[in-house]
């Protein structure tokens, strides 16, 4: 798997597309037209993106990536990681509503020597039933689909790139009720 993950860093670093160096991710437009056919669906071009390849280039660099939604609450990240449609987005835009800044709704870059989190795109893929139009300032709609309403935030938002100490990591289960775990 190292070799594989040195190697796609490497073509997508000769494509000016990954970065396996400790510097911000980016994906470049010619690194996406040479690595997936286009479907029409920018949106959903991106998404195949920011996932395989990049848990490969995090991998490649000694990082960790969790399935899991990222927020910044007093300079520390929150990670909530849980399976897919256990409320993790659900849960970071309530801590965006509340003034806190979202570091990743579904994929965050850990690393595990400094215990810092990558922060990932400035985006939220809302549920429809989540979504209530009426978006705090600062963040907008930027495409919706049959299933996902995406909503981008402004520069203030979306804040930097750099690395933001880990507090805690949260595991979302289902339950009856709520029960808080050391």
């Amino acid at each position: 798997p190292h070799a594989a993950s040195r190697n796609l860093s490497k073509r997508g670093q000769e494509l000016g597309g990954l970065r396996s160096a400790r510097e911000p991710n980016r994906c470049g437009r010619y690194a996406a037209d040479r690595w997936m056919r286009s479907t029409g669906d920018e949106l959903l071009r991106e998404q195949r993106l920011y996932g395989m390849p990049l848990i490969l280039s995090f991998a490649s660099r000694g990082d960790v990536s969790l399935h899991a939604a990222a927020v910044e609450v007093g300079s520390r990240a929150i990670i909530l990681a849980a399976p897919s449609k256990y409320g993790k987005t659900t849960l970071a835009y309530a801590f965006q509503r509340r003034g806190h800044r979202v570091l990743s709704e579904d994929l965050i870059c850990c690393r595990p020597d400094t215990a810092e989190a990558i922060p990932g795109p400035a985006v939220l893929r809302l549920r429809p039933d989540v979504y209530d139009a009426a978006l705090p300032e600062g963040l907008s709609v930027i495409a919706e689909q049959p299933d996902r309403i995406f909503v981008g935030f402004d520069a203030l938002r979306r804040g930097s790139s750099a690395p933001v100490p880990i507090k805690a990591i949260v595991f979302l289960r289902e339950s009856d009720g709520f029960h808080q775990e050391p």
